[in-house]
């Protein structure tokens, strides 16, 4: 199967727009609808219902959305592993969208700086999505603010984050 088609795939499913997916893709609009007709061509079955302005998943695209979200994922760590450019190991890495900027990105900076022979995989996502990833093995660790608390999941506070407290009305007050 064509990877370029899973991707063409996901991207459609999450902007639910084929000129947004395309836009992100870096392809024309037309590019972007001949993969996803090939891909209903091959799997036989309709992935999307195309409404005037809406673009929902079909039952049969929501059970590949997850298929095609592993299969990406398990390439990108076997091509990371075959070819980690050197590097003795490697760290999967995933953090809530909320605390990327303020915490991530510069901890993983550090932690590229000052162990340049781990090769990263770093990826943003809802909690949902990241506890679904660490079940399923894709990431070794993740980053978010309400944690699942689940059996299987080592689950350690790493730092206390500092909240603002930001508001039009001068006499705001938590109290």
């Amino acid at each position: 199967m064509d990877l370029e088609l899973l991707r063409t795939f996901l991207e459609v499913a999450r902007t639910r727009h084929f000129g947004h997916a395309a836009q992100s893709l870096h392809l024309t609009q037309a590019a972007v609808s001949a993969r996803i007709k090939l891909l209903e061509s091959n799997l036989g079955v309709q992935l999307f219902d195309r409404l005037k302005r809406d673009i929902k998943l079909t039952p049969e695209g929501n059970r590949l959305l997850r298929h095609a979200d592993l299969l990406l994922s398990g390439w990108r760590k076997a091509r990371q592993d075959v070819s980690a450019g050197g590097a003795n190991q490697q760290l999967s890495i995933g953090g809530s969208l909320r605390l990327w900027d303020v915490m991530l990105q510069p901890w993983l900076h550090t932690l590229r700086t000052s162990l340049p022979d781990i090769a990263l995989i770093a990826e943003s996502h809802t909690p949902e999505v990241l506890t679904r990833r660490l079940l399923d093995g894709v990431l070794d660790i993740a980053f978010m603010l309400e944690p699942a608390h689940l059996d299987v999941l080592q689950i350690q506070q790493v730092t206390v984050l500092e909240l603002d407290l930001i508001s039009s009305n001068p006499h705001a007050s938590l109290e």
